[in-house]
């Protein structure tokens, strides 16, 4: 049976698969950070246009949720590069 665009089912997994594009690792998509992004924003547009509105606040957080993360993790490689250019 098929899920029809646009229903409730729809929309779950939409939502479902975003979030797996941001923290699903490479086992979901390959792709940079910013493609990763680009498309949890896409499918948020979609989600937006059908009026699933809870959904659409819901990945907007999951989206900064996601930016947050990959800023402290490359605070923590500037980090960690600074203290390994530091002379003994």
């Amino acid at each position: 049976m098929a899920i029809e665009y646009g229903s409730v089912k729809w929309a779950t997994n939409q939502l479902r698969y975003a979030i797996s594009i941001m923290f699903g690792g490479d086992k979901v998509i390959v792709s940079l950070p910013k493609g990763r992004i680009q498309l949890a924003e896409y499918l948020k547009r979609d989600l937006e246009r059908h009026g699933y509105t809870k959904m659409v606040e819901t990945l907007r957080h999951q989206i900064n949720r996601y930016k947050k993360q990959l800023k402290e993790e490359n605070r923590r490689k500037k980090q960690v590069k600074t203290e390994e250019s530091k002379p003994i």
